[in-house]
């Protein structure tokens, strides 16, 4: 479009020449000039994108290996602590199994002991029956004497 009047505005200067200190050439060379110029800066604006494309792509790849280690660390994290729970549930387990071992002991030991008054409780008894019949057949005989 900036072309199409630079080209127009040309011709009518062209048209007026004998009003114009412009000349072909010097027209040729302000459109010439005005192209390179225009040329140039589109070439630095094509290499601003090609340069700002690169930092994106970088990024891009920067963030996907962040993204990356992150699920690795979050992964090891994971893995680590059920390992800890793990070690923390075997210890809790093998110390509940031995307050279990414990009771269970005691219990033994009380049933044991309680087996073992019973007994002395029995021979206990068995020796107060037998005085008891001893004492009957004395009350009995002394009785058949009076």
């Amino acid at each position: 479009m900036c072309l199409m009047i630079y080209v127009l505005g040309s011709v009518i200067l062209l048209a007026y020449g004998g009003q114009c200190e412009l000349t072909l050439d010097n027209v040729y060379g302000m459109l010439s000039a005005r192209l390179d110029t225009m040329l140039l800066e589109k070439n630095i604006m094509k290499k601003e994108q090609d340069i700002m494309r690169t930092v994106i792509m970088d990024l891009m790849t920067s963030m996907t290996a962040t993204n990356q280690q992150l699920k690795d660390v979050a992964a090891a994290e994971v893995g680590q602590r059920t390992h800890l729970l793990r070690r923390g549930l075997e210890k809790e387990k093998a110390a509940t199994q031995s307050r279990f071992n414990s009771v269970q002991k005691t219990l033994e030991k009380t049933q044991s002991d309680i087996k073992c008054a019973a007994n002395t409780t029995r021979a206990q008894i068995s020796t107060v029956e037998r005085n008891l019949a001893a004492t009957k057949n004395n009350t009995k005989t002394l009785q058949s004497r009076v």
